[in-house]
């Protein structure tokens, strides 16, 4: 009897199909957020009005002027087309790097994190420059940052696609362990250097039961458990 009550399971758990897809999200806002004379005000904040990633860093003497130079981007990805119950198996942000600000000044490589702070688009919640890099702490305050360019002043041809891992990162925004705020391009480091972007989307590939599974499984199972009961009385 025990043999067949294990048959039966074992034929059971053969019934346990999954379907795997990718889904490709783009940005559903974009912001830039540039800091200010002091390094420690918002500066300004503006909606791009393009699917382009700018970045920028200044040495603080050339922000004295408040030209806001120094800029960080931001970008909001909606990942609720996700069927609930999947699970994650992996997250690329992919982007072309389109252009570097000079060919003259080494600075921090270009990077991109999560953002640890809620903002919105209201103006009300505006992002903050320091979301990616505090230069008054010379800290990087972006959660899992990834470097796109490594080497800004060096690296050529533009063009060429640049990504990161971000599978940890969409698996917490997933679950709820992790808020969903988005996405900083910023600069790792402080230097008169730049890059740009643009072609950002975040793939992420994903596994879900087939709906008839669940169904197929409960089916099995219960007559797993009728049987089992059944020798037994």
């Amino acid at each position: 009897m025990k043999k067949l009550t294990l048959a039966l399971v074992a034929t059971a758990g053969t019934l346990a199909l999954t379907h795997a897809d990718i889904v490709t999200v783009n940005p559903s806002d974009i912001m830039f957020a540039s800091v200010s004379t002091t390094l420690t005000d918002a500066g300004t904040v503006g909606r791009a009005n393009t699917d382009q990633v700018e970045i920028r860093s200044r040495p603080q003497s050339q922000l004295l002027g408040g030209d806001n130079r120094s800029v960080a981007t931001f970008a909001n990805f909606d990942i609720s087309l996700i069927p609930v119950g999947s699970t994650i198996n992996s997250a690329t942000l992919t982007a072309t790097y389109e252009s570097q600000l000079n060919d003259v000044n080494a600075s921090g490589p270009a990077s991109v994190g999560a953002v640890a702070t809620a903002w919105d688009t209201s103006g009300s919640n505006n992002p903050l420059f320091t979301y990616g890099h505090d230069y008054n702490t010379s800290t990087t305050t972006a959660l899992n940052p990834q470097v796109l360019v490594a080497d800004i002043l060096n690296t050529a041809p533009t063009g060429q696609a640049v990504s990161g891992d971000f599978t940890s990162t969409v698996q917490d925004w997933y679950s709820g362990s992790l808020a969903n705020n988005g996405l900083v391009f910023f600069m790792d480091g402080y230097g008169a250097q730049g890059a740009g972007f643009s072609n950002v989307e975040l793939s992420i590939n994903y596994t879900i039961p087939e709906p008839a599974t669940l169904g197929l499984v409960a089916v099995f199972g219960g007559g797993v458990l009728f049987i089992r009961r059944r020798f037994m009385l």
